[in-house]
């Protein structure tokens, strides 16, 4: 019991590691939140490239979608076989980037086990987030699992980059073993339109 509750605070400490100090706009994501998906083609005007090479073990940002001046990204994982949590922070241009939805992604939503979660957009230009199973579950993030997504909206014509910031990613295993990961961003272009 006493090892339960210990891994208990253990998950909560790696939610507060991602997420410390939240600004009022605070958005916490139970595990059945999804963004909804853009109606209808829309022409792109960015074009993202991810900082992923295909190394494992990692968490990435891939583009799911992207309609005019909004993307949405997912976060997903690789190489771990039995992943309990993540946390960290993702940080960009404030004035060129506004987070408008964050979510819990599939893989946690789909464990059958109870997930936390919170995600608070900063005003400084990062987005801090953590992720994980409420009790000692390791998820298969073997091959592209579904961490979380977010929805952005881009603005400005010069590139946008993505970063996870070095000292404050943090990937655990059930036995609360911190996990060596790439964390992987990327950035966004404007497309030039062709006349």
């Amino acid at each position: 019991m006493m090892s339960t509750v210990l891994k208990q605070a253990a998950l909560l400490t790696l939610l507060a590691t991602g997420c410390s100090s939240p600004s009022p706009s605070t958005i916490d994501a139970g595990p059945d939140q999804r963004l909804p998906s853009p109606e209808g083609p829309s022409p792109q005007s960015w074009k993202f490239t991810p900082e992923d090479t295909g190394q494992s073990p990692a968490v990435a940002l891939k583009l799911e979608t992207i309609s005019g001046d909004e993307a949405t990204l997912v976060l997903i994982g690789r190489g771990m076989s039995a992943l309990q949590g993540i946390a960290f922070r993702l940080t960009f241009p404030a004035q060129r980037v506004t987070v408008s939805q964050s979510a819990v992604g599939v893989a946690w939503t789909t464990s059958g086990h109870s997930v936390l979660a919170r995600f608070a957009p900063r005003p400084e230009g990062a987005l801090w987030g953590g992720v994980g199973h409420q009790g000692p579950h390791g998820l298969a993030a073997d091959d592209g699992a579904e961490l979380a997504r977010f929805k952005l909206r881009l603005s400005g014509e010069a590139p946008v980059t993505l970063a996870f910031h070095p000292q404050r990613n943090l990937a655990l295993d059930p036995g609360l073993k911190r996990l060596v990961v790439s964390w992987l961003g990327g950035s966004f272009a404007r497309v030039v339109a062709q006349p």
